[in-house]
Parts: structure tokens; C-alpha cells; sequence
């Protein structure tokens, strides 16, 4: 609708802008590109984002060239790639480069800065009753260790399910911790520790000390494609420690 209206409307005559920044800009795709520089006096944009956390773009590109499409002309193009991952700790790391690595992955996988943290932890359930109580260990354990933590899920209807288990904890939604639950966020009350359970389309882009990724398996992850890419982008919103929870078949990406 976009599209039609940038070449056959009054919306074309509208506002320019001389240059545009998109974050998370790998779930754009070439129409959406088209329009963006339609809105620029100029075409002139910087796309800023991570090809392999797009997985829920309609595509799954490969390359920054499958989303920009016809937005600009041979030559009005350059690229700067970053591989190193400033954020995270090795371990945390070279965990999420090994979804990719199982995903297919060769290229453009990110490097670890020699910082250390705890090993990542794998917390396997024999049995599905007991998710629930090893869930709630360790998230009491982080949410004292911990400035903010996340419990991380697949899907929506997930997170509430886990969400009436850690209540008592103190845990909350993503809209309860309001904007400052991101790591590093200065805390407006001194004795109150951000605890957050959320569905990953809730929290990319954000950050926490301290994160549980919540069943693995889940059939989100598996999607050949985008499900190593939502693996990887869920395991990176760790900063310093990162733990994995699950019953039965952890789904064929998790490099354990």
C-alpha cells in the first residue's frame, strides 16, 4: 500500500528528508527500501541491523543486495561489516555463533572479545513436571545475582503460561518494567531488580545482564532458516550469563 501510494498518490508530494536511519533494518524488504528513499530528497539511507537475527522478515535474505532490491542504482551503495561482538561475553558468544554454525551459517558469524563470564548453562528435565521448579530456581538465583534479568520465550501464550510460575518472584511483563529494563538502565528505585518474562518478538534490539531461554525446542526455532536465526538472536540478549531450560528434544540447533 506503501508503494502504491508513493507513485500514485498526493503522498509523494509530501515531505522530504535529506537522509534516513533505520535500525533492525534486516526486516526490511525491497519495496519498503524503495519507499524509504522515495522519502529522501536524495536517496540516502543507513540501514543498521544484523542479517543474522531476521527471522521474521517475509524473506530470509542472505544479503544486504536482496533488501535494498531497486532502491538504488549500481555504485550508490557501500557496506561496513562488524563482526565483533563488544556486548556479550566469550562464552556467550561463541554459544550463539554455534546455533548459526548448526544453522548452515559460514559467513559473517560474530567474534567474542576476550571477556569472561560462567559458562553457559544447560538445564535438561527428564521429566516435564519439573520444569517448573527448575525455572524457578534459577530464576531466583539470577534475580539475586543480577541487575536484570530475562526469561525469554518462544511465543506470546508461552510467556504468560511461565509468567504465572515466577510472579511470586517478582517477575513481571515487558510492559510492567516500562522502558528501563534494558541493562544498564539507571533504577529509579534502589531496591528493585528488573525481572522481565517476554516473548522474543518483544525484546530484540534489548539487553540484560542475565537471561533463561525458555524451551528451546519450540517449534519457532526449528523452522528451517529462521528458527537458528530467533535461536541466536534469543541467546544474544545475554550479557553476562546465559542459561538454557528445557523438556525433551532441544531442537536440532543448540550446540550442546
Amino acid at each position: 500500500m506503501c508503494f502504491l501510494a508513493e507513485r500514485l498518490g498526493r503522498y509523494s508530494e509530501g515531505l522530504r528528508y535529506d537522509h534516513i536511519v533505520v535500525d533492525e533494518a534486516q526486516d526490511l524488504d525491497p519495496l519498503f527500501c524503495y519507499v524509504l528513499a522515495r522519502r529522501c530528497r536524495h536517496p540516502s539511507l543507513t540501514l543498521v541491523g544484523d542479517l543474522a537475527q531476521s527471522g521474521w522478515a517475509r524473506m530470509q535474505p542472505t544479503s544486504w543486495e536482496a533488501i535494498t532490491g531497486t532502491a538504488f542504482r549500481p555504485g550508490q551503495t557501500a557496506q561496513h561489516s562488524f563482526h565483533t561482538n563488544y556486548r556479550s561475553s566469550r562464552q556467550i558468544v561463541e554459544f550463539s555463533r554455534g546455533i548459526l554454525e548448526r544453522g548452515g551459517y559460514r559467513s559473517g558469524l560474530p567474534e567474542a572479545v576476550p571477556r569472561d563470564s560462567t559458562p553457559v548453562g544447560v538445564i535438561r528435565c527428564q521429566d516435564p513436571a519439573g520444569v517448573k521448579p527448575a525455572l524457578e530456581e534459577i530464576a531466583a538465583a539470577l534475580a539475586d545475582r543480577h541487575g536484570s534479568v530475562l526469561i525469554v520465550t518462544a511465543d506470546q501464550a508461552e510467556a504468560h503460561r511461565v509468567l504465572e510460575w515466577v510472579a511470586p518472584l517478582g517477575y513481571a511483563g515487558p510492559d510492567a518494567s516500562g522502558p528501563s529494563h534494558a541493562a544498564g538502565a539507571r533504577e529509579t528505585d534502589a531496591d528493585r531488580r528488573m525481572k522481565v518474562v517476554a516473548p522474543l518478538s518483544a525484546v530484540r534490539g534489548m539487553e540484560y545482564d542475565a537471561v533463561v531461554l525458555f524451551d528451546p525446542g519450540h517449534q519457532a526455532y526449528r523452522e528451517t532458516g529462521a528458527g537458528p536465526r530467533r535461536l541466536y538472536t534469543a541467546a544474544t540478549r545475554a550479557l553476562h550469563e546465559l542459561h538454557i531450560l528445557h523438556a525433551g528434544d532441544p531442537g536440532p540447533y543448540l550446540p550442546v
